[in-house]
């Protein structure tokens, strides 16, 4: 592995997003137009894509031992997968985007974003789940909540709120401990054995349970 080589794309990564942050930093949004946004909503995308690519290869360690702190930015799903939204990408996306850095289920493997769907359903999240693991050459293996690991991985949890077209993941660690990270905002913590099961109410929102993965990252294999 060409670990140089790999940090020195990354940097080139955060320099092009720098560019497109000094370009249109001071641009008026509403006069760009949707096109415009759309574009630079994609070429972010893009560029974080690149770079997860290459987190995923630099990664040697399971998520319970990367350091938080470095997962402040995740929501739930990232956090699930133990993948990092550098500072850079999450002003540039809320300073362009006019929105919270929104990239979720999906959108990795060319999905549209979840919330500009008409429906949600635990079929589509799972294929848009599996779509993305399967885009960045994540092994993945039915599981269920209380059983064992298998392949040395460790295991996440989908759950769907349909009403709110909303979804929820829950990650256990290697060390049998369940973390949880409501969305971008909320904390992180350890989740007690209530929120496991069927019917898990997070925020007052009622989540049903979907499914169970045991996750395995290419450098995870070796």
């Amino acid at each position: 592995m060409d670990t140089k080589n790999m940090e020195n794309q990354i940097k080139e990564i955060y320099r092009e997003l720098n560019s497109l942050y000094l370009e249109y930093q001071d641009k008026d949004y509403l006069s760009l137009g949707m096109f415009k946004i759309n574009t630079l909503e994609r070429n972010i995308l893009v560029l974080y894509r690149e770079y997860l690519s290459l987190v995923l290869k630099l990664q040697s360690l399971n998520p319970d031992k990367v350091n938080n702190n470095s997962l402040r930015n995740s929501n739930c799903y990232l956090y699930a997968l133990a993948l990092p939204v550098p500072m850079i990408f999450k002003r540039t996306y809320n300073k362009l985007i006019h929105n919270d850095f929104g990239f979720d289920v999906g959108v990795y493997s060319n999905y549209k974003p979840l919330f500009r769907e008409t429906y949600c359903t635990k079929s589509n999240l799972v294929e848009r789940l599996e779509s993305d693991l399967s885009y960045f050459k994540i092994d993945f293996f039915k599981s269920s909540i209380d059983s064992k690991l298998e392949h040395n991985g460790y295991k996440i949890s989908l759950y769907i709120n349909r009403d709110f077209k909303d979804y929820h993941f829950l990650r256990q660690n290697p060390n049998g401990i369940w973390m949880d990270k409501n969305g971008y905002k909320g904390i992180i913590k350890e989740v007690t054995s209530d929120h496991l099961e069927e019917g898990m109410d997070n925020e007052g929102r009622f989540y049903e349970y979907v499914e169970t993965l045991e996750i395995v990252k290419p450098s995870l294999k070796r």
